[in-house]
């Protein structure tokens, strides 16, 4: 490995041409930055980012509204049913994705979508505030209408 400096609260790996180390030279990385680019590069002392949650959601209050939802209706068996039915349908599908043949296929379609979704989602649920769990919870409710044993 190359020699580490520490210059400005930055961590770099700098080259064994700048850098002159006693003793046999160790392989540096290609890949990584040269120090003339790094120089330019310069930590701010005394900056840091800090990042701000809107508002922390309390799983534990997720956990128990469902608990609660369950003890409460009538119809245990088809939620136990339909809550297996879904899991093993998630896990049959992963399953079926990660197949030799259908990774290429899918893998590489499915990761695009997801990845060219995450400015919407940004969009929604950080700028506009809106929340994941009221979504997810006014989903499952289109959804639980429409099974069967469920309404």
């Amino acid at each position: 490995m190359g020699a580490v400096s520490m210059t400005s609260n930055v961590a770099f790996r700098a080259t064994s041409q700048s850098v002159r180390v006693p003793g046999p030279r160790a392989f540096v990385s290609p890949m990584l930055p040269s120090t003339q680019q790094m120089r330019g590069m310069r930590a701010l002392p005394g900056r840091s980012v800090v990042m701000s949650a809107q508002k922390d959601t309390d799983f534990d209050s997720i956990l128990t509204s469902l608990a609660d939802k369950f003890e409460k209706t009538e119809k245990k068996p088809a939620v136990i049913g339909w809550t297996a039915a879904a899991v093993g349908a998630f896990f049959l599908t992963e399953w079926l994705i990660h197949l030799p043949l259908l990774n290429v296929l899918l893998g590489f379609p499915l990761q695009l979508v997801g990845v060219l979704s995450l400015p919407w989602a940004y969009l929604k649920y950080v700028d506009e505030g809106d929340s994941i769990v009221d979504d997810l919870g006014s989903a499952a409710k289109k959804v639980t209408r429409k099974l069967p044993g469920l309404e």
